[in-house]
């Protein structure tokens, strides 16, 4: 009898510490988010088998389409969170400039969050309801060729004559520091506001605008997506480095527009603000474009500090920082 309580007792135990072992043990990443949270690169190849599952996981709230191809062959990908007919539509982009990559996953595990939680509520409405009535489209990687080579340098081009030319680009720091796509076009300057002096000529890492407006599929990419929308009511852009928000308008009812959005921004971020009023379209940007263009609030969200490209250790607390963002936008604009 007491050999029998000692066995029960003991086998009690096992099956305890079995328990709990499994209950203490951390559930893999990989198993619990389609976009890694770890502090590694974020690729063009991480971010199109993550677009491929987030649209086939959940069907009913994303949906892609490719906007274009890059010089080296890359797809450019659009995603719409919500509904493709909502009325009313939010534009966001990341990974413009080459070496601020950070964004992008950044940017992707935001759609996952919602995607994750559609039935979670923002001030009385659940996501589902918001992102019905405004979508969401996202450029989750303007620059893929670009980001490749801040990467993985010159090789990662697989065209030989494509590589051989960025071989030959003239460079500031090493191919970490890339910001140009793989033609040596920086694409923030290659948009439609474009005038003055340029420091740059001819292709190279950074600051050469093109040989005319528009002139890359990058550019051509973003400029189509913004023209198929029929009722664009913001747009975010996501760049590093400086923990600061840009934005700003010379006329005065639509700078009192994007200072709302601004603020809210700043109220979630902490970042600081910075009032581009009276900048001159000098360079191409987009900050410009749209503001000419659409007559629409834009900010420009630059986060990280540190350096770039930023160090992956921030991508969490970058996350945390921007995460509300869709949900914050869409209901402002609802």
């Amino acid at each position: 009898m007491i050999n029998t309580s000692k066995g029960r007792i003991a086998l009690i135990l096992i099956v305890f510490l079995t328990m709990m072992t499994a209950i203490s043990q951390p559930v893999s990443a990989s198993t619990s988010y389609i976009v890694s949270r770890s502090d590694k690169k974020y690729s063009y190849t991480d971010m199109k088998k993550d677009i491929e599952a987030l649209t086939a996981k959940y069907p009913d709230r994303l949906t892609s389409q490719v906007l274009g191809e890059s010089a080296d062959g890359r797809n450019i990908y659009a995603l719409c969170l919500g509904n493709p007919e909502a009325e009313k539509q939010i534009f966001v982009t990341a990974g413009m400039h080459a070496r601020e990559y950070i964004n992008c996953q950044v940017v992707m595990m935001m759609v996952e969050r919602y995607c994750r939680n559609y039935g979670g509520k923002y001030k009385g409405k659940t996501y589902r309801q918001l992102f019905d009535e405004v979508a969401v489209y996202i450029i989750p990687m303007v620059n893929p060729d670009g980001i490749a080579i801040s990467q993985s340098g010159a090789g990662a081009i697989r065209n030989a004559a494509l590589r051989k030319k960025v071989q030959k680009m003239p460079r500031r720091g090493g191919y970490s520091n890339w910001k140009s796509n793989a033609r040596g076009v920086d694409l923030n300057h290659n948009y439609k506001m474009y005038a003055g002096k340029h420091p740059q000529k001819k292709p190279a890492s950074e600051n050469y605008p093109g040989p005319s407006r528009f002139s890359e599929s990058e550019t051509k990419a973003v400029h189509d997506l913004m023209k198929s929308m029929t009722n664009m009511k913001a747009c975010l852009n996501y760049h590093s480095m400086g923990q600061v928000i840009y934005w700003g308008y010379k006329n005065k009812s639509y700078k009192s527009k994007s200072y709302a959005l601004a603020k809210m921004f700043r109220q979630m971020t902490g970042y600081y603000l910075i009032d581009e009023s009276y900048t001159k379209a000098t360079y191409g940007d987009l900050e410009h474009y749209v503001i000419n263009e659409y007559r629409i609030p834009y900010v420009c969200i630059e986060t990280g500090y540190g350096g770039v490209p930023v160090s992956s250790r921030q991508l969490l607390p970058i996350y945390k920082k921007v995460m509300d963002s869709f949900e914050k936008t869409a209901y402002m604009y609802r």
